[in-house]
């Protein structure tokens, strides 16, 4: 085999072998940078007293009482996503899914905007755990998603070598 072909195929089945991901990933759910935009599950009457809602509150300045949508404050940027009813029960999924949807839309129009998702799946015990995440897939590039999300949200790897 001649040298530059050798070479060739080494250099295909490195390439190959690096997985190439789709989209970042947070190990700190609490702590989003102040310019990005902290996403967080919240019940719809917006007391944020479970899951990061405390967070979203102490250290992003999440309103109480304004369970959906985009906030500004002093503090930061917030949105929250309502996955619970005013009396803390699960919604149904394909509720949430609508609710999630809305915060995509939102990250479209809002580009210029970094989100930091946090991962409110873990909080839904009745939801299987890639559920949640597995909403999320198609999401605009501005969107950081927790570690645990990334084997749901990343393309399985296709590229195998036969020999």
């Amino acid at each position: 085999m001649p040298k530059n072909t050798y070479r060739i195929c080494l250099l295909f089945i490195f390439f190959i072998n690096i997985k190439m991901t789709q989209y970042i990933y947070h190990y700190n759910p609490e702590h989003a940078d102040p310019s990005h935009v902290f996403v967080f599950a919240t019940e719809a009457n917006g007391l944020l007293k479970n899951g990061y809602g405390p967070a979203a509150r102490k250290y992003h300045g999440a309103p109480l009482k304004k369970p959906m949508g985009f906030s500004q404050t002093e503090k930061g940027k917030v949105f929250g996503v309502v996955v619970k009813d005013s009396k803390g029960f699960h919604l149904r999924t394909m509720d949430i899914l609508r609710n999630v949807d809305m915060f995509l839309e939102y990250s479209l129009v809002a580009k210029g905007e970094t989100f930091h998702i946090t991962n409110f799946a873990m909080f839904l015990p009745r939801v299987a755990p890639g559920v949640i995440a597995r909403m999320f897939v198609g999401a605009h590039k501005n969107c950081i998603f927790p570690a645990e999300w990334q084997e749901f949200l990343e393309p399985p790897d296709k590229a195998q070598i036969l020999l």
